[in-house]
């Protein structure tokens, strides 16, 4: 986490700088707890962003930030069948 942390800002300039990579993109997101945002603002990041990819899917949970620690088998599921989307078309 504290990794995470000393690199996010780099990793998004990162991204700024190179564009977003024409990929499939995934995300999860949380309801904000956690973030500092309130649920609006911090969904609407993920919107914002996800509206820039050319084939990406958000999917909004109702958890805190690491909705892998309270939410894992769902977003094993959606993983599955966004891969499996990607891959059979």
């Amino acid at each position: 986490m504290i990794d995470e942390v000393e690199d996010i800002k780099d990793n998004a300039r990162k991204v700024k700088e190179n564009g977003i990579p024409n990929i499939p993109i995934l995300i999860f997101s949380s309801n904000g707890e956690g973030t500092g945002w309130d649920e609006y603002e911090w969904r609407k990041l993920q919107d914002d962003f996800i509206n820039k990819v050319e084939d990406g899917m958000l999917i909004n949970l109702d958890s805190p930030h690491y909705i892998h620690n309270y939410e894992y088998e769902e977003i094993t599921n959606e993983i599955n069948k966004f891969i499996g989307r990607t891959y059979d078309d």
